[in-house]
């Protein structure tokens, strides 16, 4: 370990910190340490005893300095090798020392991160986002929101920017008048209709804007993916409409078909398979309309709404907002679930696991997961969609306008770059390992050296090799866990049989441990591939359990304690999928967490279907497996032959190669570039004293 080769800067400290002894002091604040000097200074009259004071008070800040040093030369040597726990005690420690460095908490958050201790690394990178460092720390913070936010409908305390006026835009006068509506289509982007033009329109990422003339005041509109066409209502009418030449409807060209009815006053459409749902104002019910003839199928609720303003739909449920509820029901009218706001809702649309709710209070996003509400804009809205990338589109009739509100994280740093270890190899050859994540947090792949620049405490390195790690990796690390629990014991020689089929398979240079994880945890410790032995070590160390142990925090520990390496692992979990011992999900997510974002992919055989268990393989990636596969283990092995872990091995030559300075710390920084966006992380590691040959 690289620790080993700083001995000689930790012992220059020891003189400094024999000061510390002399005075007797005891992590003493250097508030207190001035308060106690300075009483003796008043009532001392020793001029020269005041001065060696003063002198002593400078060597102990000194002295802390100094261990703070010390601690933070410690935390960059673990973080270097991938030992998280050990990085983050000693960043910590380097902190109460010296607390103002932003780049010692930056590698403090970054451990937390490494090691699942999620929210820890937000609170520490939202605390230094506005410092030197916000480059590195904005698509961290980016990277971490999407992932939360993408599998677990978390919402973030996101910053917000606004589009306002787009009637303004230079080169038009005016794109809509009086919206009042406002959708989603997924291959066109926004439809909002403009009521006192007789038109709608759809609008692209790039507020590019294309009207179509229906002819007839528009009230609501929606898009048929099945045959590009949209549904469209007017105040007694329902029409299909299909863009078309000039997109003018000269003569009703581009209207397909077209139901009317009498004693309505329709506010409201959306489509679902061979049915419309049609809000009406008058009855206040919703019609059930048949898309090939028009016919009203069946009506509902039994009781009508007291205020209805919006019509949603989710999958196949209905939405409806009414004064301050939004009530759920099943594609037949039945009723399924009611939510109660403090506002009442002029629209709403479906967000994630919440709503966002357009209210003359404004604009706000509502968590169905932990009841909360967070304001977007405190201005009066009247209907709201969520397009791509998680913009959020709503109007106000009002005040003639659209706004646009983005993910600022989402949307100006999306391209994370992720250095997982550096590698001192054959000095002066240095190796590093990074991922690279796009904002939806999908690996990006087949990135070459021209898309990476390297730099070595501030200067470029000549065109480093980079190479797919999968590539160059040959051998695999397979981590078998194996949960001690009544359940998995029964199948104790199927598990066995199961384990002796895949080691005779495996190639003799590959790696294989296993773990048994129960109320202590036991590991057979990282060898090269033999049967005897692992079946030897699953024999003895794998009885009968005594007691109902809450099992999955043995799992939890034996993933995130005991694998700090980012080579090629794969952990295969052999597990009962019981969770209800659990009193909560914290164990399981907090291994979610750390695999992925240490690109630890986690294979899962469930006794009992599960799942949580299956969440768990794909938010991590590998694959889920029930019991039968104890007796098809070639399903397993052919998937495990075909993992690959894509990563990049970035390899350099040291620009201190020609000389021979004592240990030190070295910066160094990647950039990637990828589709125009710059991606950006930082990781130091400590200069090896090279040693000059003999004879010079």
């Amino acid at each position: 370990m690289l620790l080993g080769k700083v001995w000689k800067l930790r012992y220059r400290l020891l003189s400094l910190l024999l000061i510390v002894a002399i005075l007797g002091c005891e992590q003493v604040t250097d508030e207190q340490t001035k308060a106690h000097f300075s009483e003796n200074i008043v009532s001392g009259s020793d001029t020269s005893k005041r001065s060696s004071i003063l002198e002593q008070v400078e060597k102990f800040k000194d002295v802390k300095f100094g261990l703070g040093e010390k601690f933070f030369i410690e935390g960059v040597d673990f973080l270097s090798t991938m030992n998280y726990d050990r990085a983050i005690y000693s960043f910590n420690k380097s902190i109460f020392y010296n607390p103002i460095p932003p780049e010692t908490k930056y590698f403090l958050a970054k451990s937390y991160l490494n090691a699942g201790f999620i929210k820890n690394s937000i609170d520490i990178f939202e605390e230094i986002k506005n410092t030197d460092l916000s480059s590195f720390v904005l698509p961290k913070l980016s990277s971490i929101y999407s992932r939360l936010s993408l599998s677990f409908g978390y919402n973030p305390p996101i910053e917000y920017y606004s589009i306002t006026n787009i009637s303004g835009i230079q080169g038009r006068n005016r794109f809509f008048a009086l919206p009042s509506s406002i959708r989603f289509a997924k291959d066109l982007g926004i439809v909002l209709n403009s009521f006192s033009d007789n038109l709608f329109l759809t609008v692209d990422n790039q507020l590019s804007f294309k009207n179509f003339n229906l002819g007839k005041r528009v009230i609501d509109v929606v898009y048929q993916d099945s045959d590009n066409s949209f549904w469209i209502i007017t105040f007694s009418e329902i029409y299909k409409y299909q863009p078309g030449w000039f997109n003018l409807n000269v003569f009703g060209l581009n209207t397909l078909v077209e139901f009317s009815y009498s004693g309505v006053n329709f506010k409201r459409i959306v489509e679902i398979g061979e049915f419309l749902y049609v809000l009406d104002e008058i009855s206040k019910k919703i019609l059930i309309v048949s898309k090939y003839d028009g016919k009203v199928m069946m009506t509902f609720p039994e009781r009508p709404f007291d205020a209805p303003t919006d019509l949603e739909k989710d999958g196949e449920n209905i939405l409806v907002s009414d004064s301050k509820t939004v009530k759920v029901f099943g594609k037949y009218g039945e009723i399924l679930r009611q939510f109660e706001f403090p506002y009442n809702l002029n629209g709403f649309c479906v967000y994630k696991d919440g709503f966002i709710l357009a209210t003359d209070n404004g604009l706000i996003i509502y968590n169905l997961r932990d009841n909360k509400y967070q304001i977007v804009s405190d201005k009066p809205y009247d209907d709201v969609v969520m397009g791509n990338e998680d913009k959020i589109y709503a109007i106000s009739t009002k005040r003639n306008e659209m706004e646009v509100f983005g993910n600022v994280y989402q949307l100006t740093h999306n391209l994370d770059v992720d250095i997982k270890g550096i590698f001192v190899g054959k000095f002066p050859v240095i190796g590093m390992l990074v991922g690279v994540r796009d904002i939806n947090q999908n690996i990006i792949h087949n990135l070459n050296r021209g898309n990476f620049e390297v730099l070595e405490s501030g200067v470029n390195v000549f065109m480093p090799e980079v190479e797919m790690t999968y590539s160059f990796l040959k051998k695999k690390n397979l981590h078998i866990v194996i949960e001690k629990s009544r359940e998995v014991y029964e199948y104790i020689d199927e598990i066995k049989s199961f384990v002796r089929y895949i080691l005779n398979r495996l190639d003799a240079s590959d790696y294989v441990n296993i773990t048994i994880a129960g109320e202590n945890l036991v590991s057979m410790g990282q060898r090269n591939i033999s049967v005897l032995y692992p079946l030897d070590f699953i024999d003895k160390n794998f009885s009968k359990p005594d007691s109902s142990y809450n099992t999955f925090d043995g799992v939890s520990k034996a993933i995130t304690e005991l694998f700090y390496s980012v080579r090629n692992n794969v952990v295969l979990l052999i597990t009962s999928g019981n969770l209800e011992r659990d009193t909560s999900y914290r164990n399981i997510y907090n291994v979610i967490d750390y695999s992925y974002y240490n690109y630890i992919p986690i294979y899962v055989i469930s006794i009992n279907n599960s799942k949580e268990m299956e969440m768990l393989t794909s938010s991590v990636g590998g694959k889920y497996y029930n019991k039968t596969v104890f007796l098809s283990p070639d399903i397993f092995l052919e998937d495990f032959n075909k993992n690959k872990v894509f990563r990049y091995l970035v390899v350099f030559k040291s620009v201190y190669e020609t000389v021979y300075p004592d240990e030190r710390v070295v910066d160094v920084e990647v950039r990637v570039r990828y589709n125009n966006i710059v991606g950006k992380d930082k990781i130091k590691y400590i200069f090896p004293k090279a040693k000059k040959p003999e004879g010079q």
